[in-house]
Parts: C-alpha cells; sequence; structure tokens
C-alpha cells in the first residue's frame, strides 16, 4: 500500500502536467561494445533551453578581483595588444570534454560521464574576445598549456594577457593524471599554475579565467 501510494503520487505531476500528451516519439544513440553508433531519427526537443542556458552562464561568471592595475573591463578603443593563452580558450574538438587524450583539448564546459549533453553551439573564448572588439585591439592565441616558452614570449609582448585555465571530473571509467573521475585534489589541471605564473611574470596585467567543475586552490592569487 505504500508503494502504491508513493507510485500514485509521482503519477499526480505527470498527469497535472499533460505529460502524456504530445510527447514525442522515442529516439536512441549507443555506442556499441564494438565502437560503432548506432543512431534513430533526432527529436528535438530543446525548446528554448539554448536562450535560457545561454542567461545562466552569464549569470554564473563571478568577477573575483579586480585592481587599477587590471583596469576591467578592457577598454575597446587604443588598439589593445590583448594575448589569449591556453588550450581552455580554444574550440574544443568535442563538447564532452574527456579528461585524457585527444579531448582534453579546447574549453571545458561540462565533465563527462552519463550526465553529459551535447549543447546547440559552443562559443571559444578566442572567437568571443576577437569578436568583441572587431578591429580595434590585436588579438594573438597561443593555445598550448605545456608551451611556457611561447607563452613567455606572447605576454612579453601584449599589453594585457588572459590566461583560461580549467579543472575537470567526470565518472570513474576514465583517468587523468591518477584522477579515477574524481578529482584528487584542488589543482588545476594542465599546468595551469606553472601557465599562470609564467605569464604573470611577464606581463603585469594578467587576467586569470578559470572554468572549473568546483573548487580550485589559488597559491598565485595575491601574488
Amino acid at each position: 500500500a505504500e508503494f502504491d501510494a508513493k507510485a500514485i503520487n509521482v503519477l499526480k505531476s505527470f498527469y497535472k502536467f499533460q505529460m502524456e500528451t504530445g510527447y514525442p516519439t522515442v529516439a536512441v544513440r549507443y555506442s556499441a561494445d564494438q565502437g560503432t553508433t548506432v543512431n534513430s531519427p533526432v527529436r528535438n526537443v530543446q525548446g528554448t533551453h539554448a536562450t535560457v542556458v545561454r542567461a545562466m552562464g552569464a549569470d554564473s561568471a563571478v568577477l573575483l578581483k579586480n585592481t587599477a592595475t587590471l583596469g576591467l573591463p578592457l577598454s575597446k578603443t587604443g588598439g589593445l595588444k590583448i594575448a589569449v593563452i591556453g588550450t581552455d580558450a580554444t574550440a574544443p574538438v568535442n563538447p564532452i570534454n574527456y579528461a585524457g587524450g585527444l579531448y582534453r583539448e579546447g574549453t571545458l564546459i561540462q565533465g563527462w560521464g552519463s550526465g553529459t549533453t551535447y549543447p546547440p553551439y559552443i562559443v571559444a573564448p578566442i572567437n568571443a574576445i576577437t569578436a568583441a572588439f572587431g578591429g580595434s585591439a590585436r588579438v594573438t592565441l597561443m593555445g598550448d598549456d605545456f608551451d611556457l616558452v611561447s607563452a613567455r614570449s606572447v605576454a612579453r609582448a601584449a599589453d594585457v594577457a588572459i590566461v583560461f585555465v580549467k579543472a575537470n571530473s567526470g565518472e570513474g571509467y576514465i583517468s587523468y593524471d591518477d584522477n579515477a573521475g574524481d578529482r584528487k585534489n584542488l589543482t588545476l589541471w594542465f599546468n595551469g599554475d606553472n601557465l599562470i605564473n609564467t605569464v604573470a611574470a611577464m606581463n603585469r596585467r594578467t587576467i586569470v579565467v578559470m572554468h572549473t567543475v568546483g573548487q580550485v586552490d589559488m597559491p598565485w592569487a595575491n601574488t
């Protein structure tokens, strides 16, 4: 009787919101064990999700620190030379950001695992910055987290340097740097701390942008 009552409570909401009507036909997409992908016709049930997610993303951005030296927001006049540094500034090869291998490249939009989804679009930070400034700034990209020599050179030549870093996590079927799904610590991934310190040593107007799945240590924050 108790089980029936709980089931009825679920069904009450189901029928109240008329979820039994206008429901799309079932579509299945999965990868078989042999690596082949099986697709059925796509059912677009996103509605206005793209607009909502875009607004949520903008509202979720948090400015932790600004100083007179950084001078945010950056001026769109005066011909700034802007260095954009880090793979997190680039377009992902695959929106499901796997930790290791090819899919570690690109800006982090989500972790990996069964809860991931394919977004309607992704705007890479480098493209957004270039579009925002139009022709009023000279934007240079250095998209290698481990090439500290190039990072140093690009940062030194710029008026302002923007470093993009990240920390990821997901389900335990993939491990990266001994992180079996969940993170084992709060450090930035992919050489993030070293990249920030290297750039900041060359350019006093260094802005750090972090895309992370949770809290991270920031040993460089007050330097």
